[in-house]
């Protein structure tokens, strides 16, 4: 089984050689599998939860910046403007939400074809999410 690495004559990750990986990783045996993908999933949810920390740090000290801005005047909301902008959001919504189908469709085709790869990933992300 080939390693993904950099190509010689490119300078980032060659993708052609990753899904190679993961084509060959469809292949192996589930043991296999569940343990590549569970890796990758506990690293991906350790990320997830330090930056969702950070993130959520940062949202909230906004939003209580924001309210002060805005209890002492050096804030002022427009509400007609903000009703005109919800509008337009509300009319692309229907185009959103066929998008968001047919990205639904593409992962049910993935997880009946890869069942042990997304059960593994998807353990070990919520391993690596409470671990921390």
């Amino acid at each position: 089984m080939k390693i993904p690495g950099k190509d010689s004559k490119k300078s980032g990750l060659d993708l052609g050689c990753l899904t190679e990986y993961l084509g060959e990783l469809k292949k192996a045996t589930p043991a296999k599998q569940l343990a590549v993908s569970g890796a990758a999933g506990w690293i991906t949810g350790m990320i997830v939860t330090r930056v969702g920390r950070a993130a959520l740090m940062g949202i909230g000290v906004s939003a209580v910046g924001l309210h002060y801005a805005q209890k002492y005047g050096y804030l002022t909301v427009n509400s007609k403007k903000i009703n005109q902008d919800l509008q337009k959001i509300t009319e692309k919504q229907g185009n959103l939400q066929k998008k968001v189908g047919e990205y639904a469709e593409a992962v049910e085709d993935f997880l009946r074809e890869n069942g042990y790869l997304g059960l593994g990933f998807s353990g070990g992300m919520f391993v690596g999410m409470f671990m921390n």
